[in-house]
């Protein structure tokens, strides 16, 4: 049940911020189980940084590699919102700042 809770509450917090108005970048610290799936998910609708300090991970997902095996290259490539990075000075645009370290 508590699992549920927290999907719903991620669905919610992603809804709001989507919604809004402006339009906001958004910098998602950490791209391991929890950040990539919120990467993907906010780069629907806004402007996505997904910065990781592993420059391997970083490079594969470029290519459309995730090494963890839960999206294919086709769901990683195909979304031209995101930016993945390991420069901390690309995260500068950002208004929101989501650390899933």
């Amino acid at each position: 049940m508590a699992r549920t809770a927290l999907c719903f509450s991620q669905c919610s917090a992603i809804e709001a911020i989507c919604s809004s108005s402006s339009v906001p970048e958004i910098g998602i610290l950490g791209l391991g189980y929890i950040g990539l799936p919120l990467t993907l998910a906010f780069a629907k609708k806004n402007s996505v940084f997904g910065f990781d300090i592993n420059l391997n991970r970083v490079s594969n997902l470029k290519k459309g590699i995730d090494s963890n095996k839960e999206f294919s290259a086709k769901e990683i490539i195909k979304n031209k919102n995101i930016v993945f990075t390991s420069d901390i000075y690309q995260l500068r645009k950002c208004t929101i700042f989501i650390v899933t370290v």
